[in-house]
C-alpha cells in the first residue's frame, strides 16, 4: 500500500469565476502544427529613459509572541448570496473556510527563507502540505482513495449540531450530495466536467475511514484535498435544518458565525472548542482572536480612509496610488507583495496569421516586458515571462533562468528578430489585426499596440463593455486576439492545462494541439502525483515554446497590514481560499494595539 502525504490544490471552476463573469458554451478548434522558429532571435539590449517610482519596499514588524483577545476587521468587496456548499456561490465559498476545514492544507511551520512567497498564493508545494481533518490518505490502487479521519475533532458547539464528534458518515453524506450518488440523485452543477465526475462510489469503512473509487485519476485526489468543492464537510442536521440560513452553517473550524446584517458587515467569533494548535508556537491552542469582523465595503476609497484611522487592521490588496498615500500618513504600515497571475494576449491559433509560429513568435519578441514593468506597472511586476503557469508554481513550472538559451531567446525583447520572423513567414509589410479586451485594461492593450505597430503589425482595439467581451469570448467568436489578466495561472496542473487543451470550452485560443492533448490526457490519468507533475513540467515547456499567448507582466499584489498584527507575513491562505486558517495564526500586539488607537 502506497501512503501519499502530498497534494497540489486547485480548481478550474474558481479560476474561471475569478476571471470572467459568465460561463458555458463549446468550441470548435482546428488543429495547429507545432514546429520550431526558424529566424536567428539574437536579443537586443536596449536603453528606456523612466521618471524616477518611489520603490515598494516591503516591511513586517518584529516578531513578536503570540497574544490572546481582541478582534481582528478587515474589508470584503460584497456579502455572500448563497450559504449552501452545494451551490458553491464564491463569496460564501471565503467565509465557509473560517467556519468548516479541508482534509489537508500546507504547512504553516514551513521555512519562510525557502519559500519566501508560500501561503501568499494558493499553492502551497507538495512537500510543505500537511494533514488537517485527515491523518492520513493512502492510494492501494489506481481505482481507489482511503481517507483515514483524526479522532476526536469535534464540530463547534451550537445547533443543529451541538459539538458532536466528526465522522466518516459526515464525509460521505457530503460527497454523496455533491455528486449525486448514494440517496442522492442530482450532482452539483458546480462539478460538471471536474475531476469529481469521476468518482463512482464512497463508502463508509468505519467511524473514521472512507473509501472512495473512482476512473484512474490524480487529479480527483488533489480536487479532494483543499482544491474547492469537496472541502466542506458539514452535517445531515445542518442540511436538514436548512443549509441556505447562515444560522445552521456549523463546522469544525476555528471561528463561527455570530451576526451578520445585510450590506454592512458579518461577525464571527472564537470557537472555544477548536482542537487544532499553532504549528509554529505547539504550546498555543488556536485561534487567538476572540472576534474576526468582515466589513463590506465595495470602494477603495473607504477601505484606505478605514486603514487610515485604524478602524481596519489590514488589507490584502491596495493600489499602488493608495500605497503611496497611505504611507505618506501611516509610514509604520507593515508591506506585503504578493505574486499574481500575469497578463496575456491570447491569439486565435485556428486563425490566420496566427496558425503559422513564427507569426506567434514575432508576437512575443515584439514587447518589451521590463520596459513595461517599469512603466505601466510601477516596477511593482515580474520581468520575465510567465507563460501559463506562475513561477509560483514550484512542483511543474521551471524557472525562466533555467530555460534552454534560444528558448529564452523567443521571449526576450528583439523588435528586428520579431520583424524577420514575419518576414519568414510571408509578411515581410506586417498585416491587420484586433485586440479584444476589457475596459478595464484597455490602457495597456494601447501598449501591446505599440511594440506590435512597431514591428509592422496594423492593430485594432475592440473594447466593448464587460457583458458584450465575455459574450464573445465564450460563443468562440474573437477575431485576432484577446488580452484578459489570465496568462499564467497559481494552480494545479490539470486546472492550468485545461486552458488550453482542444475541445474544452474554455480553451478561447482555439489550438487543437494533439501532442498537448496527450499530456493534458496523461496528467488526468496519472494515479501518482510527483509522476503528475514529471508530465506537467515537460508538458509545460513543450507548450511554452508553441507560443499560443503573448505573455505580458505578472504584477505583484500590494497588501498592508497595521503595526500591531503580529505572526503575519502577508500570508493569503493555507490552500484554496483557506484564509480562515491564516487569520487564526496570527494574533493583535494588545498593548501596541491600544496605544495606537485601534479597534478593540
Amino acid at each position: 500500500m502506497r501512503n501519499k502525504s502530498y497534494l497540489v490544490v486547485g480548481s478550474i471552476f474558481v479560476m474561471l469565476s475569478m476571471v470572467l463573469s459568465s460561463c458555458g458554451g463549446t468550441t470548435s478548434t482546428t488543429s495547429t502544427a507545432a514546429t520550431t522558429t526558424t529566424a536567428a532571435t539574437t536579443a537586443v539590449t536596449t536603453t528606456t529613459t523612466t521618471t524616477e517610482i518611489p520603490t515598494i519596499v516591503a516591511t513586517t514588524a518584529a516578531e513578536s509572541e503570540p497574544e490572546y483577545g481582541g478582534s481582528i476587521v478587515f474589508p470584503i468587496a460584497g456579502e455572500p448570496r448563497r450559504w449552501d456548499p452545494y451551490i458553491h456561490e464564491g463569496g460564501s465559498e471565503y467565509v465557509h473556510k473560517f467556519i468548516y476545514e479541508t482534509f489537508a492544507w500546507g504547512n504553516w511551520a514551513a521555512d519562510r527563507t525557502v519559500y519566501p512567497d508560500i501561503f501568499r498564493v494558493g499553492l502551497p508545494p507538495v512537500s510543505e502540505t500537511i494533514g488537517c481533518l485527515a491523518e492520513s490518505w493512502d492510494l492501494p490502487d489506481t481505482n481507489t482513495i482511503i481517507i483515514n479521519l483524526r479522532h476526536g475533532i469535534h464540530y463547534q458547539n451550537k445547533p443543529p449540531v451541538n459539538g458532536r464528534e466528526l465522522t466518516a458518515s459526515d464525509v460521505a453524506f457530503c460527497f454523496n450530495r455533491l455528486l449525486g450518488l448514494g440517496e442522492f440523485t442530482k450532482p452539483s452543477t458546480a462539478i460538471s466536467g471536474l475531476a469529481y465526475t469521476k468518482v463512482t462510489a464512497v463508502t463508509v469503512i468505519d467511524k473514521y475511514t472512507i473509501e472512495i473509487k473512482h476512473g484512474p485519476s490524480a487529479a480527483l485526489w488533489t480536487a479532494l484535498f483543499a482544491g474547492g468543492l469537496a472541502d466542506v464537510i458539514y452535517t445531515r442536521e445542518a442540511f436538514t435544518a436548512g443549509l441556505d440560513d447562515w444560522k445552521n452553517a456549523v463546522g469544525t473550524g476555528p471561528f463561527m458565525i455570530n451576526n451578520i446584517v445585510a450590506s454592512s458587515y458579518i461577525e464571527l467569533v472564537k470557537n472555544p472548542s477548536y482542537w487544532r494548535y499553532d504549528e509554529r508556537h505547539p504550546e498555543n491552542k488556536l485561534p487567538y482572536f476572540d472576534k474576526v469582523k468582515m466589513l463590506v465595503i465595495p470602494d477603495a476609497a473607504t477601505v484606505l480612509s478605514a486603514l487610515r484611522t485604524g478602524k481596519l487592521d489590514f488589507t490584502a490588496a491596495v493600489s499602488y496610488e493608495n500605497y503611496i498615500a497611505l504611507l505618506a500618513t501611516n509610514p509604520d504600515m507593515q508591506v506585503f507583495t504578493s505574486p499574481g497571475a500575469s497578463y496575456a494576449v491570447q491569439l486565435m491559433c485556428d486563425q490566420e496569421p496566427f496558425t503559422d509560429i513564427n507569426v506567434r513568435a514575432a508576437m512575443q519578441m515584439a514587447v518589451n516586458l521590463p520596459e513595461m514593468a517599469e512603466t505601466y506597472f510601477n516596477g511593482l511586476a515580474d520581468t520575465f515571462p510567465q507563460p501559463i503557469a506562475s513561477a509560483a508554481c514550484r512542483d511543474y513550472a521551471t524557472p525562466f533562468d533555467e530555460w534552454p538559451q534560444d528558448l529564452k531567446d523567443e521571449y526576450t525583447y528583439n523588435p528586428e528578430g520579431a520583424r524577420q520572423l514575419l518576414a519568414d513567414a510571408g509578411y515581410p509589410d506586417g498585416f491587420d489585426t484586433t485586440i479584444n479586451t476589457y475596459a478595464t485594461v484597455v490602457d495597456l492593450a494601447q501598449i501591446v499596440k505599440g511594440y506590435w505597430e512597431d514591428i509592422g503589425v496594423r492593430v485594432t482595439i475592440n473594447a466593448p463593455d464587460r457583458g458584450a467581451m465575455d459574450a464573445i469570448a465564450w460563443s468562440h467568436t474573437i477575431k485576432g486576439s484577446m488580452l484578459i489578466a489570465f496568462g499564467a495561472f497559481v494552480d494545479t496542473p490539470m486546472s492550468t492545462f485545461s486552458f488550453y487543451a482542444g475541445g474544452i470550452s474554455w480553451n478561447f485560443t482555439g489550438n487543437n494541439d494533439p501532442v498537448f492533448d496527450k499530456y493534458y490526457t496523461d496528467l488526468t490519468a496519472s494515479d501518482d502525483l510527483m509522476e503528475l507533475n514529471d508530465i506537467a513540467r515537460e508538458g509545460l515547456m513543450y507548450a511554452i515554446r508553441q507560443h499560443w499567448i503573448v505573455a505580458l507582466n505578472a504584477p505583484r499584489t500590494i497588501g498592508v497590514a497595521q503595526p500591531w498584527i503580529g505572526g503575519y507575513h502577508g500570508e493569503a491562505a493555507l490552500g484554496r481560499y483557506q484564509s480562515g486558517g491564516v487569520i487564526a495564526r496570527i494574533w493583535n500586539k494588545v498593548a501596541m494595539k491600544k496605544a495606537m488607537g485601534g479597534q478593540p
